[in-house]
């Protein structure tokens, strides 16, 4: 399989992935290539309500906080750009709440490692930052792409053709 669109919120960490607690001090990232937006970014351990704990790149907005990366390991719904209350416990900020989402539409893929290294793939991720969008790649292959709302269509076309393309 070149490519599958992923449904749903279907990650969560074991504990061994996590470590002997939620918060163990191995990042959740898993030093994977993960592209993100880089503002005045701080990274913040973030222990979330289901037990699961990431360092996420956050952008302070009026006492809140821009995620600037999908959480990966939380079976929350959160996604880059939503804006979320966080409380300080030391070294630990706990999840509380959404106060405001992204206006992006995220779309995820699985992608192979030959679809991830063509030039076609790159030049289309960097088209999608063109058009006020953004994406990460997690895992090797996990990429979640951030796009306005009237870019969907395109992205889902562009691809469906580059897959075909690449079979």
């Amino acid at each position: 399989m070149a490519l599958q669109l992923l449904g749903g919120n279907r990650r969560a960490a074991s504990a061994s992935a996590r470590g002997p607690w939620p918060c163990s001090l191995g990042s959740s990232r898993w030093a994977d290539e993960r592209q993100s937006l880089r503002y005045h970014s701080t990274q913040m351990r973030i222990l979330f309500e289901d037990g699961t704990c990431e360092d996420i790149d956050t952008e302070p907005v009026r006492g809140r906080y821009r995620l600037l990366a999908t959480p990966l390991c939380s079976s929350s719904d959160l996604r880059l750009g939503d804006v979320v209350e966080l409380t300080s416990e030391g070294d630990i900020w706990r999840f509380q709440r959404v106060m405001a989402r992204s206006p992006l539409v995220t779309v995820e893929y699985l992608v192979t490692r030959k679809i991830a290294e063509l030039p076609a793939f790159h030049s289309l991720l960097e088209k999608v930052r063109q058009s006020g969008g953004e994406w990460e790649r997690a895992f090797g292959g996990v990429v979640f792409i951030h796009l306005p709302p009237t870019s969907v269509p395109w992205i889902k076309s562009q691809m469906a053709n580059l897959l075909e393309e690449n079979e």
